[in-house]
């Protein structure tokens, strides 16, 4: 492993630090010291203040930086360029609007919402996203979580009609 690091890594990624326990922090400050190498730790907004109670390895931290939802016009950028790579016609702008509404810019829902809606154009031989396939995709997202729409607080789901 160490002449793999010296060699190859530059880098080390970990997505949902915050379930990091003291054991994995102090392996991942062993491959820092040793292999001289960058990490990046992603997580829930407390996760600085966790890594606090660990004083030899906070002061490693170079920065923090906090990722906010993206914006509306954020968003309709990532839906042109979504489209464009799927081979897709840009789709109407109440399109653009049911995506933002139903992700509230939160790039990782709004991926996920992607990979299904490339599923279901695909399958329904579409050349442009239509409202009820967005809309079941967001309905396949939301029982992939576990709840069915009509049981979410706060949801209302309305007829592609």
């Amino acid at each position: 492993v160490q002449g793999f690091g010296e060699r190859y890594a530059k880098l080390i990624i970990v997505d949902e630090a915050y379930r990091l326990g003291y054991q994995a922090l102090e392996e991942l400050r062993d491959l820092h010291d040793q292999w001289k190498i960058g990490i990046v730790l992603i997580g829930d907004p407390g996760l600085e203040r966790s890594l606090d109670r660990h004083p030899h390895f906070v002061n490693r931290v170079a920065f923090v930086q906090a990722f906010h939802a993206l914006k509306p016009d954020e968003v309709n950028k990532y839906i042109e360029l979504k489209s464009d790579a799927m081979g897709l016609e840009r789709p109407q702008s109440e399109i653009y609007t049911a995506i933002f509404w139903y992700t509230q810019g939160n790039l990782r829902i709004l991926e996920k919402l992607f990979r299904l809606l490339e599923r279901l154009v695909k399958l329904n031989d579409d050349t442009v996203i239509k409202r009820d396939v967005v809309d079941a995709a967001r309905e396949m997202l939301l029982y992939a979580n576990g709840t069915p729409p009509a049981k979410q607080k706060g949801t209302k789901l309305e007829s592609s009609a």
